[in-house]
């Protein structure tokens, strides 16, 4: 019987998972209450089915006494079929191994619904491996603060009220012109909008804040016409759509000169 992320998540309580957070990352990177907050919130969601595995293994690159997990899936597709041909003379000593993927932009419906790969149930304590997806998991992710922090600087760039950016822009050799936003930092902040050769048609245009891709981005062929929308949420994407109505009243170029 396989044994999912969420089966852990269930089986032990917070109280349970925060000292081994706290021993194994004691240099960790959020406020523990912001895990807690995760890891209540990671228990509750409904899962999703997928081939994806969870693979934890441990890193002995390091000093006496430390230990360091590397987290990461499989899904039994082979390296040789997960890249093209053209670059599988580089790929040589590992064709028929099984392609890793990283997980970090993932969302937790699937990564609840992942099986823990049973070889990994057999050599890591399953304590350990929970608090590696823990970790995974709020790699990029908001608090419930944070989250209404970002929907007010969302209203505000749509409104053009955000300021004291610097305005760039940088043409690729393959034509491609990007347009963004920069604070006094150097982060990506508010509207990021990249052209087509020709500079006269939107390609994809969406928000950044403070570097991380949030709420709608949309999607154009070099007709102008929408392709597709993405709905983003602390850089992952969380929803697609492939027709309209299409979010934020977004239309075809050709339609909307305003563009």
């Amino acid at each position: 019987m396989e044994i999912t992320c969420k089966d852990l998540a269930q089986k032990y309580s917070w109280d349970e998972i925060q000292p081994v957070l706290t021993l194994l990352y004691p240099d960790h990177k959020r406020e523990l209450s912001e895990y807690q907050e995760a890891y209540q919130k990671f228990s509750q969601v409904v899962p999703r089915k997928t081939k994806m595995r969870i693979i934890v293994k441990l890193e002995n690159q390091l000093p006496p006494g430390e230990l360091w997990y590397n987290i990461y899936g499989k899904d039994g597709t082979l390296v040789k079929d997960a890249f093209p041909e053209v670059a599988h003379k580089h790929l040589l000593d590992r064709l028929e191994q099984e392609q890793e993927y990283g997980l970090m932009y993932h969302d937790w419906e699937e990564m609840a619904g992942m099986a823990i790969d049973s070889a990994v149930l057999d050599t890591i304590l399953e304590k350990d491996i929970i608090v590696c997806v823990l970790r995974e998991i709020t790699t990029c992710w908001h608090t419930e603060e944070q989250n209404q922090k970002v929907s007010l600087e969302l209203q505000a760039i749509k409104e053009g009220k955000t300021q004291n950016l610097t305005q760039k822009e940088f043409l690729g050799s393959t034509g491609f012109l990007s347009k963004w936003a920069e604070k006094e930092n150097g982060w990506h902040h508010g509207w990021s909008t990249t052209y087509w050769p020709g500079g006269n048609v939107i390609a994809q245009r969406g928000i950044v804040i403070d570097g991380i891709a949030e709420g709608v981005w949309t999607y154009w062929d070099k007709n102008g016409r929408i392709t597709k929308q993405v709905c983003a949420w602390c850089d992952r994407p969380l929803e697609t759509k492939l027709e309209a109505p299409w979010w934020d009243d977004e239309k075809d170029q050709q339609v909307n000169e305003g563009l």
